[in-house]
């Protein structure tokens, strides 16, 4: 009996059709080829992006930062004391300072332009009442020399109103200094 089987090897057709009946190519070469070509396409354009757009220096990457930061503030200059003035320590004169227009944080901004200026300010907190509208000062009158010193170290950020130099001798602070909203 002779065997019906031949040993043929089996060979897929050269194409192959999908289910819809379109032709599929044999293997996967047509996709190496468009991956590759993708590939180099996509090299291409980040050369000339680079080439073109993105090839800032260092030096014009901070020209740029420092060019869109916000402006640096400036500090009041602390005005040149006169003779009489410069006899005065700023630092002796200790200072209590009260808000009295109501606004968030009148007396710490005060108390860090006083600071600034060398003032020893020991306290702040908020007045009897907001309705203060120009800034008043008071003063023992063991240190009413300070009291010009004073009204010309504010008269560039305060209006100054009244002012006295009857503060008790007994109080802890040289000087009250009530901010109004002028």
């Amino acid at each position: 009996m002779e065997n019906d089987h031949s040993t043929t090897s089996f060979m897929p057709p050269p194409n192959l059709e999908d289910r819809n009946g379109n032709q599929r190519p044999r293997g996967a070469k047509p996709y190496l080829v468009l991956v590759g070509a993708v590939f180099i396409i996509a090299l291409l354009l980040f050369g000339i992006i680079r080439l073109f757009g993105g090839s800032r220096t260092v030096e014009n990457q901070q020209t740029a930062s420092i060019q869109t930061s916000s402006p640096t503030p400036t500090e009041t200059p602390t005005p040149t004391p006169t003779v009489e003035e410069s006899k005065l320590a700023r630092a002796e004169l200790s200072i209590h300072i009260f808000n009295g227009n109501g606004e968030d944080g009148a007396s710490k901004k005060a108390s860090d332009f006083f600071e600034k200026l060398g003032y020893n300010v020991i306290q702040i907190g908020n007045a009897d009442n907001f309705d203060f509208v120009k800034t008043e000062i008071q003063i023992k009158k063991a240190k009413s020399d300070y009291l010009d010193l004073l009204k010309k170290d504010m008269a560039g950020n305060y209006t100054v109103g009244s002012t006295s130099a009857d503060l008790n001798s007994e109080d802890p602070a040289d000087a009250y200094i009530i901010i109004g909203t002028q």
